[in-house]
């Protein structure tokens, strides 16, 4: 066997190599960017998910918004599920979650409250806002900064 089939040889392996590297490090990338993780909730701060709902037969009823936050609070943990709202108003929810909803859990409960109709009522508007948590999660009060 003369050199340059040789060297075409090498150079092909080399080549198949070096793809076969790129193709297994595209792979790896794309796992890492997809892949869940799990968040650590802050117990220094709390979400504030505020909703706006439009009924389609006259004011929502407060069952319905009852169902509507049940449906989207899935994405809570048990601590976190003590944010229930208590009375909602005809046209807003707001619900103080604490410990603050981490990342993937803000684009759950977000987009579910977006996407979900109900029977009789669906959201016109969503908010997400983190602050400060000015109580425990045990209910008792934080202390000054």
């Amino acid at each position: 066997m003369s050199t340059a089939p040789r060297l075409r040889l090498a150079v092909a392996a080399v080549a198949s190599i070096a793809v076969a590297a790129l193709v297994a490090a595209a792979i790896h990338a794309l796992m890492e960017e997809f892949q869940y993780r799990p968040g650590h909730p802050d117990p220094a701060r709390e979400t504030v998910v505020h909703v706006t709902l439009d009924g389609r037969y006259g004011p929502p009823r407060a069952i319905d918004v009852e169902h509507l936050w049940g449906e989207c609070a899935t994405a809570l943990t048990e601590a976190q599920l003590m944010a229930v709202p208590e009375r909602p108003d005809a046209r807003h929810l707001e619900v103080v979650v604490q410990p603050a909803l981490t990342k993937h859990q803000k684009a759950r409960v977000g987009g579910c409250l977006r996407d979900l109709t109900v029977h009789r009522i669906k959201t016109s508007e969503v908010s997400l806002t983190e602050r400060t948590a000015t109580t425990t999660p045990t209910g008792d009060p934080s202390p000054p900064p």
